[in-house]
């Protein structure tokens, strides 16, 4: 759950500092739609992020949160 959260952190950080060189109105919002924890010892979450600015334009991107089983039963 750390892991992921980070993750999520990073992701948002990510666009923060993309969408400024971009966007020349400021950023108002970004947000998501993944859940607040992801505890499964393997599997996948595909989050999409949404970036709306000062005069309400959006925009979205998706990333996926692997996590991935390496240890020999």
């Amino acid at each position: 759950s750390d892991n992921y959260t980070g993750w999520l952190q990073e992701q948002m950080d990510s666009l923060t500092a993309n969408q400024a060189g971009f966007d020349n109105c400021g950023i108002d919002t970004i947000y998501h739609n993944g859940p607040a924890n992801f505890t499964s010892n393997c599997g996948a979450v595909t989050v999409t992020f949404t970036v709306v600015d000062d005069s309400g334009n959006t925009d979205t991107a998706t990333a996926t949160y692997t996590i991935t089983d390496t240890t020999v039963p």
